[in-house]
């Protein structure tokens, strides 16, 4: 089919023949292999669907070897974590309620031309892929990227028009609907976003629409796979139970004190229920989070008031606190209600600069963000505080600003040593060119080698250390 100028092939029977469902999606010069498999059994004690996605970029691809010392791709980079999320969003809600087997999307890249990103061939592949195969999936979805470029949309930008535009969107869905949309634009009207949304969805509704025909002809008859569901006798019983008490849980605006209100309340229907239903734990507190979703729901329908007594319109205390802590080089604190982002700054030069080394051309990232979950105190929580979200409590996370202009105030009569000011701040930089070299040498601790090396060795014992190519300390 014709999708932005270019044609989409979607092929399967020829690669990954064991596999549920396979198929290579081919866009210019870029080919993705997706393959999908489900397990035969239902997977017991999770109350979620076991949907795993990878999707893996290796440079063979781009005809590129690995940079630096190892010359064989690692861990899944950034963008390969980042695709797979991409990947799993549209397709997750769309399994059948109570699907239980687990399900594993693989998409591995070929084959990458330098104009394309192959993560939405990935998504593409991972929905025909689950339409061919005998895994039951009841609607096929399209995904394409829209960009605007001089005030025009455009379906799969490339690379260049996307940085020459002001808009860079990700559209999914199936024929009925938009299923997710994620992207970025440079202050567009509300108006220009909704049409580039409509826009992108006729586009993945072609193409959803291609998918159907294809599994149609090709595709495998579906096999029966029993869903997990919960006992009528069990949620007539807790819904007796729990029903009125459920609904005066709507009547406190202090969060900490609903949430004690509840545990009370499950703790008590548990105790109730124990004896006709043994082992039954998980079942009657998920009937319990559905009853409290209703009941919230209908509290917002009907009276205009959520859970905490604000009305739709309302929004929570916001504050902002900055310079927070003494020694970071920017710090600050942002508060909604009772859920704060604690967030740190720290300024380098262009020589902390991340080398980014993929299937595109060789990049030099210079805003890096990490962010730390669950750092703090929650409400009636304990455990693990570094893994997963958190939904209140404190979250921490760290930005540097890389290649920060830095003012250059002084320089000694030792050529190897630069000082400079940034906003009240002394850096000191040691560099240490070997002989004419303008390359750095690695210094493992108080290990030095080379020419100049007495030079090296002065610098460890007074404690500076390397940070990506220059040797330097930070005094203040």
């Amino acid at each position: 089919m014709e999708l932005g100028g270019r044609k989409l092939i979607i092929e399967t029977g020829r690669l990954a023949k064991l596999a549920d469902g396979a198929v290579t999606v081919q866009y210019g010069d870029t080919i993705v292999l997706v393959t999908v498999v489900a397990s035969r059994e239902v997977r017991e004690g999770v109350d979620y669907l076991p949907l795993y996605v990878d999707y893996r970029e290796k440079t063979y691809a781009a005809g590129k070897i690995p940079g630096g010392f190892f010359k064989r791709e690692g861990r899944p980079t950034e963008k390969e974590i980042l695709t797979a999320r991409l990947i799993d969003r549209p397709h997750r809600p769309l399994f059948p309620s109570g699907f239980r087997n687990e399900v594993q999307i693989m998409a591995v890249v070929l084959s990458a031309d330098p104009e394309h990103d192959p993560d939405m061939l990935a998504i593409i592949g991972g929905s025909a892929a689950l339409a061919l195969s005998d895994i039951p999936f009841p609607k096929p979805i399209g995904a394409v990227r829209v960009g605007r470029n001089e005030g025009k949309l455009i379906i799969n930008p490339t690379h260049a028009q996307i940085a020459g535009g002001d808009l860079d969107l990700v559209v999914a869905g199936t024929k009925d609907g938009i299923n997710m949309v994620e992207g970025e634009a440079k202050e567009l009207s509300g108006e220009v976003i909704q049409e580039a949304i409509l826009f992108g969805h006729r586009a993945a509704m072609d193409i959803a629409s291609r998918i159907e025909e294809f599994s149609a002809r090709a595709g495998k008859e579906k096999r029966d796979i029993p869903l997990m569901g919960i006992d009528a006798e069990l949620k007539k019983r807790v819904e007796s139970l729990a029903g009125e008490k459920i609904a005066a849980l709507m009547n406190f605006s202090d969060k900490q004190g609903r949430q004690e209100q509840r545990r009370l309340l499950t703790a008590e229907v548990l105790t109730e229920l124990a004896p006709d239903f043994p082992d039954k734990e998980k079942e009657i507190k998920g009937v319990l989070e559905e009853l409290e979703a209703e009941e919230m729901r209908k509290a917002i329908l009907d009276s205009g008031k959520r859970a905490d007594g604000r009305q739709p319109a309302e929004i929570r205390p916001i504050s902002c606190e900055v310079g927070i802590l003494p020694r970071a080089h920017g710090s600050a604190v942002f508060s909604r209600g009772q859920t704060q982002s604690l967030v740190t700054t720290t300024l380098g030069t262009s020589h902390d600069e991340q080398m980014l080394d993929g299937l595109k051309e060789e990049s030099f990232k210079s805003f890096m963000q990490r962010r730390r979950d669950k750092t703090g105190p929650r409400p009636g929580k304990t455990g693990d505080r570094t893994r997963g979200s958190c939904r209140a409590g404190l979250k921490i996370s760290a930005s540097s600003k890389r290649g920060v202009s830095l003012y250059h105030s002084h320089r000694f009569r030792h050529p190897g040593i630069e000082r400079f000011l940034f906003h009240g701040y002394c850096l000191w930089r040691f560099s240490l060119p070997y002989g004419r070299r303008s390359s750095y040498q690695s210094l493992g601790g108080r290990h030095c080698h080379g020419i100049g090396k007495g030079r090296a060795k002065a610098c460890c014992a007074h404690g500076y250390h390397r940070v990506g190519r220059p040797f330097r300390r930070y005094g203040f």
